[in-house]
């Protein structure tokens, strides 16, 4: 009994898939992409673009800026440090970076440096 609600998530998420894909196909035969025998030729690389052609288009008249509102960029930040301390044993520190790091355009540049506690500092993400 206990794998028929697995089996239920894995049916749901195939025909998600299912629907990304005949909407990505349907995206790519309204931008005119090559036909093979009447049915629109998807390639495994041309997938990502054309669903996320479809998602954007199915979203349309979400604004992203009143969604972003929920997602402040420092907590987000620090989720993500938190994530890597949990799930990789990874320290990140979250500094403003310094004006020798920015580029030209100003405002605040966030900087996340990474380090482990055995193998050293792994990188910097700004």
């Amino acid at each position: 009994s206990r794998a028929l609600p697995a089996l239920a998530r894995r049916g749901a998420a195939g025909t998600r898939e299912r629907r990304a894909r005949a909407d990505a196909r349907a995206q790519a035969e309204v931008r005119g992409v090559p036909a093979n025998g009447g049915e629109v030729v998807l390639e495994q690389w041309d997938l990502p673009l054309y669903m996320a052609i479809a998602k954007s288009e199915a979203h349309a008249s979400i604004d992203s800026r009143r969604v972003a509102g929920y997602f402040p960029l420092e907590k987000c930040l620090n989720g993500l440090a938190l994530l890597c301390d949990r799930l990789f044993g990874v320290t990140a520190t979250l500094t403003d970076a310094p004006a020798s790091e920015a580029w030209a355009g100003g405002g605040v540049v966030k900087k996340l440096w990474l380090s482990h506690p055995t193998q050293g500092p792994l990188g910097t993400v700004y």
